[in-house]
């Protein structure tokens, strides 16, 4: 839920959506066929993807220093920075929904691990915890919107992320036992 305090672009094509279908269900039944809000409708996609060279180590210490973690929860950094062709902002939301989810699973002790691994074609992220709220009947559900293991959870933060890993043409997965979520992009985007 955080997550939309930081989009501007996503928690205002999220309120024009509201409002566009208010006010289309509003209008008396000889209007609606003649009322959709079509100038709404371009407002309410994502704006284009800002690709430009971008560290992803820089993405993850900005969101750390934002966080207030519990002092028995450890978040290891990886040892290299990568440096990627991404939207930044777009890539701040995806680190910052995974870490916010990792940090959940934790609960008030456990570790963090985020590794990058640079290979040739590709960059590899790897979010992994030492949590155990996920379970294997999940999985099949957990990039879905409004799919939701948490009490206070929207379910929109995994389907945000892989919308926006899908926006840069990459792929995301999680696997169990340890809980980690891999994050797959291409190193050129076309």
């Amino acid at each position: 839920m955080l997550f939309l305090l930081f989009s501007p672009y996503f928690s205002l094509s999220v309120l024009l959506s509201f409002f566009s279908l208010f006010f289309f269900l509003s209008l008396p039944f000889p209007l609606f066929p003649l009322s959709l809000p079509f100038p709404l409708f371009p407002l309410s996609l994502p704006p284009p993807l800002v690709i430009e060279k971008t560290s992803l180590l820089d993405i993850l210490r900005n969101i750390l220093d934002s966080q207030e973690l519990s002092d028995n929860v450890d978040v290891v950094l990886p040892q290299s920075d990568v440096i990627a062709r991404c939207d930044s902002q777009r890539m701040r939301i995806v680190f910052l929904n995974l870490l916010l989810n990792s940090i959940d699973a934790v609960g008030k002790s456990g570790e963090i691990q985020i590794r990058f691994h640079d290979y040739k074609e590709l960059i590899k992220v790897e979010f992994e915890d030492s949590g155990s709220v996920l379970e294997e009947k999940d999985i099949e559900h957990l990039f879905e919107p409004l799919f939701t293991t948490k009490q206070k959870g929207t379910g929109l933060g995994l389907s945000s992320v892989q919308n926006i890993i899908k926006e840069h043409g990459g792929t995301i997965s999680v696997t169990l036992h340890p809980t980690i979520f891999t994050i797959i992009l291409p190193k050129t985007l076309d």
